[in-house]
């Protein structure tokens, strides 16, 4: 399937396909993910003025005139559809199943002459998935009344719909991996969860969240190494990954996790491909923050720092009976992050022996207290950079050569690092390929994206990093006492949780200006 699918809504009329559209298009927007939005007919200006001629109530077409119309509609659009084609997310409101459905199944159209044209207007066009909503009449006809206006297609006899909706069942069951049929009489909420999971899986490829990554790449040897030690009895139950930001330590300790819980479970890890099953009972009940053998402590969006009360909470979370005989596991993120209270309490749970409490600490090579380290089997995660664009290029299923400048890769070869800089072109459509990193850096800087996003803030320190590597590299030596001046001062700006605002104005007055 394309990283950047084509969504179809498809249904009779009053069947709630407007809504579903409408609820998609507010996550995609909530998640800063690229998409674009049409209807059929309708679309662009000539489409849209095709459609009022075909839904106008004083129209009396032929059921010819009628196809060629709709297709005519369809025609304006592909411009369209292949301008955004796999480069941003398209939702169609009803597309080329509807033509088949209406034409040929409502009103006896010859459906060979239906699919030629298709065939001829899209060529190598595909739909990806397609959201088929089904109504019975008592709530098609009540839905219809509550219509501020009804078009030429909202006055046809229950017969008319009747044939139109079992053709759309025809075409989805024809095709059950790429359909999904939602009863839209059905309790409305339901509904909206079922296909917003739907649309989750669909661009699963723009989430790299550690705890959603079912599929695990780069850290094969040391993952074997791993569950072969638990196998044994001899993973010991305090363990410390440490490397780059970005690097997978997190989805490693998440594959681990999985492969301990779901042991005996029922969709169990798969030690063949390194994945996890989603169908996996350990699984959802750590995507929905409620696995009893799984305690996560990591920095709050709020706060700076991982503090005492979170360590207490955790204490008594541990002195509580367990549901059952299976490891409680406790995942502490980015320890770095510790204050000192908080490292003084969870050195008081490591020294107290429990053979049934795992514990995986992640540390993004920052330094560690050697009090907290030693009391840890420690594993250091590093890929080579080949290994890194391999692994990026699999998540992705595309060259990310194509996608950024030489620089930009060649200096964050990190997987999470290169794909926050893919995530951030998506968002904002733009050529990571051709711009100049000088004009990127002010880009954010004018537009201030690092106020709206955090991930951006650590991107914009990495490229300032780089924009002094780069012009020192070409014999730019002046830049090397600034360049220590600012690194210093960004060094500070993350220990101290200072304004980022003055350093970045500072940068860009005195380097990129001055």
């Amino acid at each position: 399937m394309s990283k950047k699918p084509i969504i179809v809504f498809e249904g009779i009329e009053g069947s709630g396909k407007s809504h579903h559209i409408s609820l998609i298009s507010k996550y995609l927007d909530k998640k800063k993910i690229n998409y674009i939005k049409i209807r059929e007919p309708g679309g662009n200006l000539n489409s849209e003025k095709i459609r009022k001629l075909i839904l106008n109530n004083k129209s009396d077409f032929n059921k010819n005139t009628d196809l060629l119309l709709y297709l005519a509609a369809r025609s304006e659009n592909v411009a369209v559809i292949k301008k955004n084609y796999k480069k941003k997310i398209i939702l169609i409101d009803r597309f080329t199943d509807s033509t088949i459905a209406y034409q040929h199944y409502g009103m006896g159209v010859d459906i060979n002459i239906i699919k030629l044209i298709n065939k001829f207007l899209l060529k190598d066009i595909n739909v990806n998935f397609t959201f088929l909503n089904t109504v019975n009449k008592k709530n098609l006809f009540s839905r219809l009344k509550k219509r501020k206006s009804l078009n030429r297609y909202d006055k046809f006899d229950m017969s008319f719909y009747n044939k139109v909706q079992n053709g759309f069942l025809k075409l989805a069951n024809s095709n059950k991996k790429l359909y999904k049929i939602i009863n839209s009489n059905l309790d409305i909420k339901v509904n909206e969860r079922l296909i917003i999971e739907i649309i989750k899986k669909l661009i699963s490829w723009m989430n790299l969240e550690p705890a959603t990554q079912t599929k695990l790449f780069g850290h094969n040897e040391l993952f074997f190494n791993l569950i072969n030690l638990y196998t044994h009895k001899k993973l010991p139950n305090k363990i410390l990954f440490s490397g780059e930001k970005g690097i997978g330590k997190s989805t490693l300790s998440y594959h681990l996790i999985n492969y301990i819980l779901s042991h005996e479970e029922e969709f169990s890890y798969d030690t063949t491909n390194l994945i996890i099953n989603p169908e996996n009972k350990s699984f959802k009940l750590i995507q929905n923050k409620s696995n009893p053998n799984f305690i996560l402590i990591d920095v709050s969006e709020d706060k700076k720092n991982i503090d005492i009360n979170q360590i207490r909470n955790l204490i008594i979370n541990l002195n509580k009976s367990s549901f059952n005989s299976k490891p409680r596991i406790v995942l502490i993120d980015n320890i770095e992050l510790l204050n000192i209270n908080s490292v003084n309490a969870l050195l008081k749970i490591l020294e107290e022996p429990n053979d049934n409490i795992n514990f995986l600490l992640i540390n993004n090579n920052k330094k560690v207290l050697s009090t907290l380290k030693s009391r840890c089997l420690n594993f250091k995660v590093k890929l080579t950079f080949d290994q890194s664009i391999e692994t990026i290029n699999k998540i992705l299923d595309e060259d990310i050569y194509n996608l950024l400048s030489l620089d930009l890769i060649n200096n964050y070869s990190t997987p999470g690092q290169i794909y926050n800089l893919i995530k951030f072109k998506e968002q904002h459509d733009l050529n990571l390929k051709e711009i100049k990193l000088k004009e990127l850096i002010l880009l954010i800087l004018e537009e201030k994206y690092y106020k709206k996003d955090p991930i951006i803030k650590d991107l914009i320190y990495l490229l300032i990093e780089l924009y002094f590597r780069l012009n020192i590299s070409v014999g730019n030596i002046g830049l090397i006492d600034i360049q220590s001046y600012f690194l210093k001062k960004i060094e500070n700006t993350k220990k101290f949780n200072l304004d980022e605002e003055s350093l970045l104005m500072e940068f860009e007055h005195k380097v990129l200006n001055g």
